[in-house]
């Protein structure tokens, strides 16, 4: 039985998404879970990108359980919040 080798990733999800060979056999570099991520304009898994805290509107006292952006087809952005309320 051969030891164990440290493989050190410098960029993991580099090489991609795969969902179709085990990952026995995948060589290190693909990806087999990508949450929380996006899809860059060169084709590469990338972060998300944060909000930052606006103090200059409230929705009052009512606690935000959801933020999304809606991309217009004119290339403008709306930005949505859900409350969770009834």
């Amino acid at each position: 039985m051969e030891p164990l080798n440290p493989v050190s990733v410098s960029a993991p999800g580099f090489k991609g998404l795969n969902k179709q060979s085990s990952s026995v056999d995948l060589e290190p570099g693909f990806a087999l879970e990508a949450i929380n991520c996006v899809i860059d304009s060169f084709g590469r898994i990338a972060s998300r990108k944060g909000y930052a805290a606006v103090t200059g509107s409230s929705i009052g006292s009512h606690n935000i359980e959801a933020i999304g952006e809606y991309l217009k087809i004119d290339g403008s952005t709306l930005h949505l919040v859900g409350t969770g309320l009834p």
